[in-house]
């Protein structure tokens, strides 16, 4: 390992392996993603597939995890999305603001 690769991992341990470019640094990152998507880190799963992806193209499971973090940082963003809107609406009607309230959930798209 040259001079130049060790800077690399001191500045981001965490891309220790960014300046390799083979099969099993591949894998290896493919399998850290899905050790991260099974812990609910979808946002660095789908980083860690997007990197394998260079080499790992064929490979259809791959691109079936990444549409899963897709699907479920959408909606966890969407989940976030409502509790903000529903602890605004419990806001006003507690100040007694109800008839100044424009958003109904029934009827919102």
């Amino acid at each position: 390992m040259n001079l130049q690769n060790k800077e690399l991992d001191k500045k981001n341990p965490c891309e220790f392996v960014s300046h390799l470019n083979s099969q099993k640094t591949q894998e290896i990152l493919f399998n850290y993603g899905l050790a991260l998507y099974q812990q609910g880190q979808y946002e660095l799963a789908f980083k860690s597939f997007d990197k394998a992806s260079s080499t790992l193209k064929g490979i259809p499971k791959l691109w079936y995890y990444m549409g899963l973090c897709v699907l479920n940082l959408n909606k966890q963003k969407y989940n976030e999305h409502i509790k903000q809107n529903y602890e605004s609406d419990v806001y006003f009607k507690k100040h007694s603001f109800a008839s100044e309230i424009s958003y109904d959930k029934n009827t919102s798209k």
